[in-house]
């Protein structure tokens, strides 16, 4: 019984690291600036708008 519960615990300690690794939960966020960046490289806003969020964003 002992052993299965070891077994869970070792694979719920290796799911959380797991996790971690790739990131998703680690609060690797990016800047308010490299953001607006990918949205007017996608298309997403347009240079006016960009440049109008930027000045926001350095006040």
């Amino acid at each position: 019984m002992m052993f299965i519960l070891a077994i869970g615990i070792a694979g719920l300690i290796y799911y959380v690291f797991r996790e971690n690794s790739r990131g998703e939960y680690r609060g690797d966020k990016k800047s308010p600036e490299e953001i607006l960046r990918e949205k007017l490289a996608r298309g997403e806003i347009d240079e006016e708008t960009y440049e109008r969020r930027m000045e926001i964003i350095k006040k």
